[in-house]
């Protein structure tokens, strides 16, 4: 009897915990979408890639230290020489401290400040438009599924119909013509549930494919917030707050110092420098002179500034420049070209979302 027990326990305990099957609502497909959505792991990707170009452009104003260590074997020695060690091993350290660069750091890091802008405001318009497609296949699973419904209920009726006809025209009540036309009303009826199906299965599948896994049981979605009374409203909302607009001005922002940048090339920079060596011949130092004894190892250290004035670079800063600013004048008018899309693209979703509702409200 334990035994038993035992038994029905294992078996029950885990349908008890499965529980009935759970609806999924719209908010849940979109949190699951936001965390393994590919299209938005790979934004978020090169968000981080472009949020690195800050400490690289910071690290053109940082102290810079390189060591070298060497050791030589000299095989074959001079034979002018006084001295003539055999091997010997080296160490150096180099150290540069930038001092002044002409703003081309300044200016590189103001840039990476404001493709990082960019960068985030392009995340954020992938995630709408990603956020946009799967509202979209939401509905249209809905939609669809509906739809295939309603035909199936239509053809059940048609068969219902096309066999009372059927046994209307045994009695003599209808001709064969009445019978032709309810086979073809249940062909037609047929045909439209097939189509129906087919397109139900194109919209289960694009749901996989943006939200990642299949459709179960959806639920309707909540209402509406409240969305704009006007086109003008819509329009200075969307102005306002499209991630597209915004990317576009901070990669305006960041092209007008690449301009910068681009003309501190033509001037000079100045650098403190230093360095420290030491050399080691492993007791080989040996020279031609008796009873003189050389020195086997010795240690260097010197301090100073390094300064660079560019007198003539074939014309390549001049170059550079004008391809900044042509990229700035670029970049301004994507602005403009964004706008006005953007505007385009409020008032044109206004009037269909008005068009829609006017649409229901006749249907109803």
């Amino acid at each position: 009897m334990r035994s038993r027990l035992r038994c029905c326990l294992a078996v029950s305990l885990p349908l008890l915990a499965a529980g009935p099957a759970h609806s999924e609502t719209l908010r849940e497909a979109l949190i699951f979408a936001y965390r393994s959505n590919p299209s938005l792991t790979a934004a978020r990707a090169g968000l981080r890639a472009t949020d690195e170009g800050v400490p690289i452009a910071k690290a053109g104003s940082r102290p810079t230290l390189k060591a070298t260590a060497d050791y030589q074997e000299f095989v074959v020695r001079s034979a002018n020489s006084f001295s003539a060690p055999s091997r010997a091993a080296n160490a150096n350290a180099n150290l540069n401290l930038p001092l002044y660069q002409g703003g081309r750091v300044k200016n590189s890091i103001r840039a990476a400040f404001a493709r990082v802008e960019s960068g985030r405001a392009n995340l954020r318009m992938t995630e709408a438009d990603v956020f946009t497609a799967i509202v979209s296949v939401y509905m249209d699973v809905i939609r669809d599924d509906a739809i295939v419904n309603l035909n199936q209920r239509n053809v059940t009726v048609l068969q219902t119909n096309l066999k009372a006809t059927r046994d209307r025209f045994e009695i003599g009540e209808l001709t064969r013509t009445d019978v032709a036309q309810s086979e073809a009303r249940l062909a037609v009826a047929q045909g439209q549930l097939e189509t129906a199906q087919g397109q139900l299965d194109t919209s289960l599948e694009n749901y996989l494919r943006f939200v990642g896994r299949p459709a179960h049981d959806l639920e309707q979605p909540p209402v509406l917030p409240g969305l704009p009374m006007s086109a003008a409203e819509a329009e200075a909302i969307a102005v306002e707050n499209n991630p597209q607009l915004s990317a576009a001005k901070a990669d305006t922002r960041a092209a007008h110092y690449d301009v910068r940048v681009a003309a501190a090339a033509r001037l000079p920079t100045l650098s403190a420098v230093g360095s420290g060596g030491y050399n080691n011949y492993l007791g080989t130092l040996v020279g031609n002179f008796p009873g003189r004894v050389f020195q086997q190892a010795q240690t260097t250290a010197t301090v100073g500034l390094s300064a660079t004035i560019p007198l003539y670079q074939g014309g390549l800063p001049a170059a550079q420049v004008r391809r900044a600013q042509a990229l700035e004048s670029q970049a301004l008018e994507q602005i403009v070209f964004v706008e006005r899309r953007v505007v385009a693209d409020a008032r044109a979703a206004f009037s269909r979302y008005r068009a829609t509702q006017a649409v229901i409200r006749s249907s109803e």
